[in-house]
């Protein structure tokens, strides 16, 4: 049993009963690597967080990676709830090093805390796509041990780049339009968005082309801020029933979602919502956006009026199986036009047996007016 037992955070308590020596964020850890000479091992995740609970299942539950990493490194577990600070520093830093980041932010650093190689899900073999976790983990040992300073080097100049990291991404007139240009270019006009699968949300980003849309009267622009965000809201990355946008889209066209939802994700679609309508005027993102609400409050508020930060994607029966229907019980609740127009817009797929349904199946029936 490591250390995580009795933190108040169950992100950290679900990683309990791993075989790797975990610590929580704090100066014990901090003191036995600078004691033991130990490169840190920072893993920093959440509870709903799908890629966590993966990694936790197939890499951090093994014996054999359990075995490198506590005679090897100092492995410290981090709820980025509990710590958005740590979380935001490291975070940045992957990206900087990486060009993209996400969760689980899986960090080394020295013994103080400098970072020097990061990244996200490792399986614990190596992989066509992924480097086996295993296989990182002995590189790394190798490396501390015998090219020590080519690795602090590089740390300390990738902490001497980040100020620059972002002075480079102050705001001028020719920024902006570059950037526009360069989302038109990367406009998916078929399905819309500016990403490949997986897709998310980026509302930012539709904000961002809103507004220029609207500052250069372009309306390209305006247009594709428009579709996308229509998109989202029109397909199977919305839930229809239950309301709330899940956290992104498995497929390029917005169909078939990761069922996770979040909370921040959820509160800012409220105020993009709220910007779209002030620009468009049109009543369907002011209706979207009470849909929002409404789902908050019914969803996501606590009894005490507080608001829990996510709903998690996996469940018993598996990833999303609360929200998932069969053909046949599509079918007992639409008729046959019906049926045909949801096909449309949504991935049916063969009969699979759910549970706990009632109330989104009551919901539906509402919505059509039953």
């Amino acid at each position: 049993m490591n250390r995580l037992e009795n933190e108040p955070s169950p992100y950290l308590r679900l990683h309990a009963k791993n075989p790797i020596d975990w610590y929580p964020w704090g100066q014990e850890a901090l003191k036995k690597a600078k004691k033991d000479n130990y490169p840190i091992f920072l893993s920093i995740g959440y509870s709903t967080c799908h890629w966590c609970h993966v990694m936790n299942k197939e890499t951090f539950a093994d014996q054999l990676v359990a075995k490198v990493l506590n005679d090897n490194f100092v492995a410290i577990k981090v709820d980025r709830e509990q710590h958005p600070d740590v979380d935001e520093f490291y975070m940045d830093a992957c990206v900087k090093m990486t060009g993209s980041g996400g969760w689980p932010l899986n960090i080394f650093l020295t013994p103080e805390l400098k970072p020097f190689f990061a990244g996200s899900y490792f399986p614990k073999e190596d992989g066509l796509r992924n480097i086996g976790f295993i296989s990182l983990l002995k590189r790394i040992k190798w490396l501390w041990e015998n090219d020590r300073q080519s690795l602090v080097v590089g740390s300390e100049n990738l902490l001497k780049d980040l100020p620059d990291y972002y002075s480079q991404a102050l705001f001028n007139r020719s920024l902006l339009e570059n950037q526009l240009s360069d989302l038109k270019t990367r406009y998916d006009t078929k399905n819309s968005g500016f990403l490949p699968a997986p897709k998310f949300p980026q509302l930012h980003t539709l904000l961002f082309v809103l507004d220029q849309g609207y500052v250069l009267k372009d309306k390209v622009a305006i247009e594709m801020a428009n579709n996308t965000l229509k998109s989202l809201l029109a397909k199977g990355c919305y839930d229809q029933v239950g309301g709330g946008i899940f956290r992104y889209s498995t497929d390029s066209s917005y169909k078939i979602p990761h069922f996770e939802k979040m909370l921040y994700d959820n509160a800012f679609l409220i105020y993009t919502l709220a910007e779209f309508y002030r620009v468009t005027k049109e009543l369907y993102y002011e209706k979207k956006a009470l849909e929002i609400l409404t789902y908050l409050e019914d969803r996501l508020q606590d009894k005490s009026g507080g608001f829990y930060t996510a709903e998690d994607a996996d469940t018993f029966e598996g990833e999303g199986c609360y929200y998932l229907f069969s053909k046949i019980e599509i079918k007992s609740i639409l008729n046959e036009s019906e049926f045909e127009f949801l096909s449309q817009y949504y991935q049916i797929e063969k009969k699979v047996t759910l549970k706990g349904k009632s109330i989104y199946i009551q919901r539906i029936k509402n919505l059509l007016g039953y």
